[in-house]
């Protein structure tokens, strides 16, 4: 096969990852084949890096003229704006599910697009978290090493999604985008490798060994969850892995930051 249509095929994936995932423009004369959105999970930890960058720039440029804390607020409002809220709205859903009783009233719930008790309580803490945990980082940490932080939060939690694909049984319903993608090994593999896993060692040395103990814990606690609460892991489901996962990279960076 030709090397260089290679190179265009893996591009027009990626970008049709970052259009699904983000708010961010892709080049218009990036081309999508039918089967790129199926075959783009594979550079879903990548789309991580500018969605990061974004957090991680907002939080820098604002920590010398105001506190940590305000600062922390707004990069975690920015992560929000660039990507739609895409996941948090994943998780705020799920939230609300708790609200039925039967797994279909559950999915139900979750296709409403209007925010319950449940999930605006849901996003209080989690919004909290993540603004906790980022606020210490970015007193206590290099400008560097915020930065990097931030890229790793935002590529593990993509990665931990496309695991969660892998191991976790979808939910059987025809409007479900988990049923789109199609995770075989040689995708799971790049979605880990490129740049999850290598950015978790180098960023935060041994502690990255808590980081993929916890998103497996996370994944395998999913899959007996999520069989029993909506008859199998849907794409708001997925929201909330991605969620959890997130606000732990920030907790152990936080960790690190306090010197523990």
């Amino acid at each position: 096969m030709n090397p260089l249509f290679v190179v265009r095929r893996e591009i027009g994936r990626y970008f049709a990852a970052q259009q699904f995932l983000t708010r961010l423009p892709c080049p218009i004369s990036t081309p999508f084949a039918p089967n790129d959105l199926a075959a783009s999970i594979a550079w879903f930890g990548v789309v991580g890096i500018p969605v990061g960058a974004v957090v991680g720039g907002v939080g820098l440029g604002l920590r010398s003229v105001v506190a940590s804390t305000f600062a922390a607020i707004l990069a975690v409002a920015a992560g929000a704006v660039v990507t739609g809220a895409f996941h948090e709205d994943g998780f705020a859903d799920t939230c609300d599910a708790f609200g039925g009783y039967t797994p279909a009233r559950r999915r139900e719930i979750m296709r409403d697009s209007r925010v319950g008790t449940f999930g605006a309580l849901g996003l209080i803490v989690l919004f909290a978290a993540k603004v906790s945990a980022l606020s210490v980082v970015l007193a206590g940490s290099s400008a560097w090493r915020v930065f990097v932080v931030a890229i790793c939060a935002h590529t593990i939690s993509r990665a931990a999604t496309v695991l969660a694909i892998r191991f976790v049984p979808p939910v059987l319903d025809p409007t479900s985008k988990t049923q789109v993608y199609l995770v075989t090994w040689r995708r799971l593999s790049v979605a880990l490798l490129v740049p999850a896993v290598p950015l978790a060692v180098t960023v935060f040395g041994w502690d990255a060994a808590i980081l993929g103990g916890a998103a497996i814990v996370v994944v395998e606690a999913a899959r007996p969850f999520f069989r029993r609460f909506t008859d199998g892991i849907s794409g708001d489901g997925l929201g909330a892995i991605n969620q959890v996962v997130e606000v732990v990279v920030w907790a152990v960076a936080a960790r690190q930051a306090l010197g523990r």
